[in-house]
């Protein structure tokens, strides 16, 4: 029973991994109720064996990235929540920090900022204390990326630049290319255009050669943000419908709400108006749908560019704005 709860925890994770997460969520559910056969009636999961207990833990922590990567963060947090609790309980300090360092991302998620810089932040501090450098890098990862959409581009800087030190001493190719993107976003935010192109290429380049569709559909979208600041809005297109097809092979909402906010920006500097408000439109009702924070702001904030108003959305979630005229340098 054990082996093939983990054999198909072992399966779901490789399926999240490739993006796959319908089959994901599938897979760990699975090995979560062959983990649970065979307890007393009436009793819960912490009547368990200890072994199995930490395969059901496991596998639910499995499950809410997987709902994560699918948008369903508030189900996310409280499977987190839950296995967090009993990790603390059974004082497993690596089980401990992952689960801090994932709820972080998922606060990022829902747009909750703030939270998720503090999050990551215990997250380094119990990496660091086990020694962990992976879970340090991504972690630097973590901060680099929300402290990209708070506005603090230079710590972001520093924190991709520290990450990409530590994932190259390590060998680790998706980290290195992860912290490329990293470091090629905030130069982007700090109008360095070259540079963050640059940087961008090179993480595209590595995701190219892992097979990775999920991580380099952002780049790809980076790269489309990028040639809309420098006008090249042909070139931002095609890249646009690129990382719209990764988007959309993973079931990526979020990632597809950006596409529709960055075709409807060129649309509107092109002086091309036709669909552009539907393309708005369609983006704030997957922002509303999903209770996206950070992208319905974005959204607003298009909006009331292109009708001549106002908005402090931003303000609202502690973030800086993204400007006042077209094109917006979405971060």
């Amino acid at each position: 029973m054990g082996g093939a709860a983990s054999d198909l925890k072992s399966l779901a994770d490789e399926q999240r991994l490739k993006g796959n997460y319908k089959a994901a969520i599938k897979h760990y559910r699975e090995a979560i109720n062959i983990s649970l056969r065979g307890r007393n009636t009436g009793s819960g999961a912490g009547d368990l064996p200890r072994g199995r207990l930490r395969q059901v833990v496991d596998a639910q922590v499995g499950l809410a990235l997987a709902q994560r990567a699918l948008g369903r963060w508030k189900d996310a947090l409280d499977a987190l929540e839950k296995a967090s609790q009993h990790y603390t309980d059974t004082n497993d300090k690596p089980g401990i920090a992952f689960t801090r360092w994932a709820q972080a991302g998922t606060l990022r998620v829902k747009g909750d900022i703030r939270g998720c810089i503090e999050g990551f932040k215990q997250a380094l501090g119990l990496f660091t204390n086990l020694s962990d450098d992976p879970g340090v890098g991504y972690t630097l990862c973590g901060l680099g990326g929300a402290s990209r959409i708070e506005g603090a581009y230079d710590a972001s800087f520093d924190y991709y630049i520290k990450a990409n030190s530590l994932f190259s001493s390590l060998d680790d190719r998706f980290g290195i290319a992860y912290s490329y993107c990293g470091v090629g976003n905030a130069l982007r935010m700090k109008h360095e255009f070259k540079e963050a192109k640059d940087y961008l290429n090179r993480a595209l380049n590595i995701y190219g050669k892992i097979g990775d569709i999920v991580s380099s559909a952002y780049t790809i979208l980076s790269l489309g943000l990028l040639y809309t600041m420098t006008d090249k809005y042909e070139m931002a297109d095609s890249f646009f419908d690129r990382a719209q097809q990764r988007f959309k092979a993973t079931s990526d909402t979020r990632g597809i709400i950006y596409v529709l906010l960055g075709k409807c920006q060129i649309g509107h500097l092109n002086k091309a108006s036709v669909g552009n408000s539907d393309l708005l439109q369609q983006a704030l009702q997957y922002a509303n749908q999903y209770d996206f924070s950070v992208e319905r702001c974005h959204c607003l904030k298009l909006g009331a560019i292109l009708n001549g108003v106002t908005t402090d959305c931003y303000q609202q979630l502690g973030i800086v704005s993204v400007g006042e005229v077209l094109p917006l340098n979405i971060p």
